[in-house]
């Protein structure tokens, strides 16, 4: 199967409230432009002042299986954003292996100031510029993670919400079930994955 090279950015901890603040302002920013963020300490190579984002088509599990991948662990099942692979300013970054490197290594080598980036992902690309509401393809909402704690009128106001909030930025695009591993590869996947517009 085809695997785009599609940019995904996932939003942790199915936090609904933190996708609407993206739609709201038209951006993914990084920590170092958002109001009262804290440092993400589960990623210790994006710093303040960079975005992390995945390339599913810079992973091939049948040769890496030994690497750690982002898009695994933090796509399918996760809310997350599709967007266009020609947005410019990215950096791809130097894979290390985490475990080898004590803390005082990684913070000489992670430097919010640097473009050399790093990271214990395999697929992981950074940029340092706002990616804009016009370069996402999709929104991924994992429908059946959300079914195993939400009721179906709950399920369809959150899906309500994120088409209203596109519609009124004049954005038009997919919702897509992010519960299927391969929900964005390609075209073909996204339309297949496409969760409708919940009827009024």
């Amino acid at each position: 199967m085809t695997v785009e090279p599609y940019f995904f950015h996932g939003i942790r901890r199915l936090n609904l409230d933190a996708l609407y603040k993206i739609i709201d302002s038209g951006y993914i920013l990084p920590r170092s432009m958002l109001n009262g963020a804290v440092t993400d300490c589960n990623n210790i190579f994006n710093g303040n002042s960079w975005i992390s984002i995945s390339q599913k088509s810079l992973y091939d599990p049948t040769g890496m299986r030994y690497f750690r991948d982002s898009y695994s662990e933090w796509i399918p099942n996760n809310l997350c954003i599709v967007i266009n692979p020609n947005i410019k300013d990215i950096r791809y970054t130097n894979y290390i292996d985490a475990d080898e490197f004590y803390p005082d290594e990684r913070k000489r080598l992670v430097k919010d100031e640097s473009d050399t980036r790093y990271s214990y992902y395999i697929d992981e690309v950074q940029t340092k510029k706002p990616i804009f509401i016009d370069d996402f393809l999709a929104i991924g909402y994992p429908l059946e993670r959300f079914k195993s704690i939400k009721s179906q009128e709950e399920i369809d106001k959150d899906l309500e919400t994120i088409y209203s909030m596109l519609e009124q930025k004049g954005i038009t695009i997919p919702v897509l079930n992010s519960s299927i591993e391969s929900f964005a590869d390609n075209e073909k996947q996204m339309i297949l994955s496409k969760i409708k517009r919940p009827k009024k």
